[in-house]
This record gives C-alpha cells, sequence and structure tokens, in this order.
C-alpha cells in the first residue's frame, strides 16, 4: 500500500533510510568509502552550483578561451557604437570614449546576478549575447565593453578581473569598476592567473554567505557534514554537530554583510566566530564517541 504522503511516518521513513544508507556507507572499508564519499560530494557540489550542465559545460569552455565572448560584429553594435559617439561628444578623447562607452553598457545592461539570469554560480555569455537580453552582472558587462571599444577601434581592449569582478582595460585606462587587485588578466589573447590575495578571499566568502542562494549553502553544508559523521556517532552527537554548523553559519551570513558594507574589516570577531562554530561542528561530528 502507499503510504500517504500527509502520513509523519513519511519524512520518518526517509530519514531512516537515509541513515541507513549513511550506515552501509560507513561500514565500507576506508578506501572504497572515501572514494565514493568523495565522489558524492562533488556530483553534489557541481549540481548545486550548476544545476545546468551545459551552461557548465559552456563557462569552462568560456574560460579557457575568454576571446570567444568578445564580439565586435552583431545585429545592433552600429547603432550602439553611434550613441557611444554621441555620449563622447564633438572632439572626442580615448578617455571620453572609454566613460561613454561605461556609461553605455551601464546604461543598456542592467545588474542582477547569475543566480538569478542563469540559474548558476557564474556563467560569461558572448557579448551579443549580453546585448539582447540587457540583463548581467559585471563578467558579462566587461565582456560588451571590450567589445565594444575593440569595434571602437581601441583593439588592445581587454578583460581584467579577480574571483569578485571583472573589468575592461584598455592600456593604462580601466573602465566598469576597476579593482586594486587583478587575478585575471586576457590582454593580448594570452589568459595569465595569479593566486588571490587575503583580502580578495574574505570578498569570496563574504559574497558567497550573501549572494549565494541560502537554500543551496546549507544543503551543501549538511552534506559535508553527514559526509564527516563518525560511523559510531550517536543521533545526540549529530543534532549538537548540525546544530553548531546553522549557528556558524548565520554568523557568518551576518558577517558577509557587515563585510561588504564595510561595517567590519579583516579577521574581525564575527568571522572568527562563525568559522569556529562551523569548525567545531565538523570536528564534533567527525568525533568518535565514547564507549
Amino acid at each position: 500500500m502507499t503510504p500517504d504522503p500527509r502520513d509523519g511516518s513519511v519524512p520518518r521513513r526517509i530519514l531512516n533510510a537515509a541513515l541507513r544508507l549513511f550506515g552501509a556507507l560507513n561500514a565500507m572499508h576506508s578506501l572504497p568509502r572515501l572514494s565514493i564519499k568523495s565522489a558524492v560530494f562533488l556530483l553534489t557540489l557541481l549540481f548545486i552550483l550548476f544545476p545546468n550542465p551545459f551552461l557548465l559545460i559552456k563557462q569552462i569552455a568560456h574560460f579557457n578561451e575568454p576571446e570567444q565572448c568578445i564580439q565586435t560584429d552583431f545585429e545592433g553594435v552600429d547603432a550602439a557604437l553611434h550613441s557611444i559617439d554621441s555620449l563622447a561628444g564633438d572632439a572626442p578623447d580615448s578617455a571620453a570614449v572609454l566613460a561613454a562607452v561605461e556609461q553605455f553598457v551601464y546604461d543598456r545592461v542592467k545588474y542582477s546576478y547569475d543566480w538569478h539570469s542563469w540559474g548558476c554560480v557564474d556563467y560569461w555569455p558572448p557579448a551579443e549575447q549580453v546585448f539582447r537580453r540587457g540583463v548581467e552582472d559585471c563578467d558579462g558587462r566587461a565582456i560588451l565593453a571590450v567589445s565594444l571599444l575593440r569595434a571602437h577601434g581601441f583593439h588592445s581592449a581587454h578583460l581584467v578581473g579577480n574571483a569578485n569582478h571583472m573589468w575592461a582595460a584598455v592600456d593604462t585606462f580601466e573602465i566598469m569598476g576597476p579593482r586594486a587587485e587583478a587575478t585575471f588578466n586576457n590582454a593580448d589573447g594570452v589568459t595569465t592567473i595569479a593566486l588571490p590575495g587575503f583580502n580578495a578571499l574574505l570578498t569570496s566568502l563574504a559574497t558567497a554567505m550573501t549572494v549565494f542562494p541560502g537554500t543551496r549553502v546549507l544543503l551543501l553544508s549538511l552534506l559535508v557534514l553527514l559526509l564527516c559523521l563518525h560511523p559510531a556517532a550517536t543521533r545526540i552527537q549529530l543534532l549538537s554537530a548540525v546544530t553548531l554548523l546553522l549557528g556558524g553559519l548565520y554568523v557568518l551570513k551576518d558577517w558577509g554583510g557587515l563585510f561588504r558594507r564595510d561595517v567590519v574589516d579583516g579577521l574581525s570577531p564575527e568571522l572568527l566566530f562563525g568559522l569556529l562554530l562551523v569548525l567545531i561542528a565538523f570536528a564534533l561530528a567527525g568525533r568518535r564517541p565514547r564507549s
């Protein structure tokens, strides 16, 4: 007989089935257990970050070859260049044209995070797609700006960015909100990547805690906690670890909002306390219970 979904025993059965599954997994030898847990984590991570696998494939290709996104001949480019010339004035110099391109892109393309536009963590669309949709985040805006600059004759225009932002550059000029730290550069069609600094890592963490959908953060965090759970862990131990994890995520989310508004800076007490709660949660989950 099919169980009634309104029956309180249904979620209990699902929970018991999940516990039996993790119990069987933890009963395996260490090497196959670690391999399966790693595979489960990676597949879940990919699904959470890129629910659409086709966008993931495209993003990998665009990241490897950013020049695929730069387009100087698409429908509407001539009208766009005419508008840019009007914004630049009667006797424009290079700085005036760059400022006009920046203003045109800001006016044409409304800002929206990729989670809202594409349903994934990050995607670099081609310039024509950005121009047609009129909604993108910083990378789409930068791609369109570089494309328009090249179409206007600035052939050295290229993409620059870091883990949190992307902008456009022409020689020593930079537009679209340049940042002090650049770890990505596509000058002359050659991509160079550097390791991010400490502040960039903090910005990435703050962005993930405030911009990244909270449900996905929670699901991924709980999955990692369950994968770290000791085979002999008790339910009280699991409940305590989950409580600490939720508290830590809440503190980190609050810190992320403060950090992005420049209310706190660097290693603030809020950040350290949130990280401490999360670390204690994972340590407690992986601890062997006393016999």
